[in-house]
C-alpha cells in the first residue's frame, strides 16, 4: 500500500486513519513524501514504527511511486492518493480479483468529493492520451479492450489502483518522464502490450476529494498546465506512433490544445483565472513541446530490476480484521459513540445537499432533509446487503418505510 504525499498534512492525517479500518487483510503502508513545507512530518511522526516513510526531493509522482514500490514488501501493491479515502472493504474487495492468475493490476469505483456520486467508474483512453471516465456504472469493458497494442483501453485512476508486485517491477515501474498526468494510463498500457490482464471492478470503492495542488486551485481550476502538456506529447508519441501515422498524431494534439484553449478563454472570460495563467499557457506550450522531444530522444525513465530488488522486510500496518458496521442515525456527530473497533457510519440530514466525508475516523453521510427518508432507506439496503450491519436510532417512520419495501 503507497501514499504519495505532498503539501496535504491534515488530508494525509485522515487518508491514514481510513486505511487502519481496512478489513480482512493484512497490510502495510509505504507513505512516500515529496518536498512538503507543511506539517507532514508532524503527521508522519505519530504512525512512526506503523508505517515505512522514504522521502524524495522531487515533487515528481512517478518517481515517487517507484520509490513506494522499492519499499513494499508485499506481494501486491495498492496506490491512495493523500486526498483520498478508503471504503473498509476497499482491498479485500479488490485482492478478489487477483484469484484470476492473468490479471497484473485493476481498481474500482472512485467517489468524487461528496463521496456519493462518481469521479470515475470505468475510465478509458486511447493511445493519444485522450482519457475520459465513464460516472455511472456500466458494462466492465476491460477483458475485451485489454488486449496488446489495443487502440483503446479501460483502466484504472491512479487514486484507486491494485498491481502484482512482480508485473510492476517487470515492466520498472511508472515511467518517470510522466511527472504527473497520464502516469497510470502509461503504466497499464505496457502491462496490458505484454500480455496482462488490466481490468476495472465494480466493487472496491475509495473517496477522492480532490483538493488543491501545485497544479489546481480551492476552486479546482487546473492553473498550471505544463505537465500535462508535456505528458500528453510525450504520451502520444511512445503509444500512437505504432498505430498511426505521423499526421494523424499531430492533428490529435492540435485538437487537444484547441480544447485547452478553448476552455482557458472561457475561464478568463468568466473571471474564474487571470490573464497571467492564459498568457503562461502558450509559453508552457512551446516548452513542454521542447522538453517531451528531448525526453523521447532517451530510453524511458523506468527502473531496472536491482532498484526494486531488496525491499524491507514487510511492515504490518493493520492485523487483518472484522469489526462490525454500526449505523448511527440523526445523533450528535461526537466521537465518543464510535469504539475502537467499530466501523461506524453517522447518517444525518443537511440542507446544504447529500455529501459523505471522512473525519476524525467517522464516515459520516450527509442527506437532503426533502428526500431524507428515501434516501436513508436505500443507504441501509445497501450496507446492509453487503455486510452484517446494526442499526441504533432508527427514526420510527425509516422503519416503516423499509418494512413497506419487503
Amino acid at each position: 500500500m503507497v501514499v504519495c504525499t505532498l503539501d496535504r498534512s491534515q488530508s494525509l492525517a485522515d487518508t491514514l486513519d481510513s486505511l487502519a479500518q481496512l478489513q480482512d487483510l493484512v497490510v502495510e503502508v509505504v507513505v512516500v513524501a515529496g518536498p512538503s513545507q507543511d506539517a507532514t512530518n508532524e503527521v508522519l511522526d505519530l504512525w512512526q514504527g506503523k508505517i515505512k516513510i522514504v522521502h524524495n526531493d522531487a515533487a515528481n509522482l512517478s518517481a515517487s511511486r517507484n520509490l513506494g514500490i522499492a519499499a513494499a514488501a508485499g506481494e501486491f501493491i495498492a496506490f491512495l492518493d493523500d486526498d483520498a479515502v478508503a471504503d473498509p472493504w476497499w482491498l479485500i474487495d479488490l485482492i478478489e480479483v487477483f484469484e484470476d492468475p492473468e490479471v497484473m493490476a485493476t481498481g474500482g469505483p472512485t467517489r468524487g468529493p461528496d463521496g456519493i456520486g462518481f469521479q470515475a467508474v470505468t475510465s478509458f483512453s486511447d493511445r493519444f492520451g485522450n482519457a475520459t471516465a465513464e460516472t455511472l456504472p456500466s458494462v466492465d469493458a476491460a477483458p475485451y479492450l485489454c488486449r496488446p497494442f489495443a487502440p483503446r483501453l479501460a483502466y484504472p485512476i491512479g487514486t484507486n489502483l491494485i498491481a502484482r508486485r512482480s508485473a510492476l517491477v517487470a515492466i520498472g515501474g511508472f515511467d518517470e518522464a510522466l511527472a504527473f498526468y497520464l502516469d497510470e494510463v502509461d503504466l497499464v498500457f505496457r502491462l496490458a502490450d505484454r500480455g496482462g490482464l488490466v481490468t476495472v471492478s465494480p466493487r472496491g470503492e475509495v473517496t477522492h476529494r480532490f483538493l488543491p495542488s501545485t497544479a489546481r486551485n480551492t476552486a479546482k481550476i487546473v492553473t498550471k498546465r505544463y505537465d500535462i502538456l508535456r505528458s500528453r506529447r510525450y504520451f502520444a508519441k511512445r503509444f500512437a506512433t505504432d498505430l498511426y501515422d505521423e499526421a494523424s498524431i499531430e492533428d490529435d494534439f492540435a485538437d487537444f490544445l484547441k480544447l485547452q484553449r478553448k476552455e482557458l478563454d472561457e475561464l478568463l472570460a468568466r473571471g474564474d483565472i487571470a490573464t497571467a495563467v492564459r498568457l503562461q499557457f502558450e509559453e508552457d506550450v512551446v516548452r513542454a513541446e521542447h522538453d517531451a522531444l528531448e525526453l523521447l530522444q532517451e530510453p524511458r525513465q523506468t527502473q531496472d530490476r536491482v532498484f526494486f530488488s531488496s525491499p524491507p522486510d514487510f511492515l504490518i500496518f493493520a492485523e487483518s480484521q472484522n469489526w462490525p458496521l454500526r449505523i448511527v442515525v440523526g445523533k450528535d456527530l461526537d466521537s465518543s459513540l464510535s469504539p475502537e473497533g467499530v466501523i461506524t457510519e453517522f447518517i444525518t440530514t443537511d440542507a446544504n445537499g447529500a455529501r459523505r466525508v471522512f473525519e476524525q475516523g467517522h464516515y459520516i453521510s450527509y442527506l437532503p432533509g426533502e428526500r431524507y427518508l428515501h434516501e436513508l432507506a436505500d443507504r441501509i439496503e445497501q450496507l446492509s446487503a453487503e455486510h452484517e450491519v446494526t442499526l441504533e436510532n432508527l427514526p420510527s417512520e425509516v422503519e416503516q418505510f423499509l418494512s413497506l419495501r419487503h
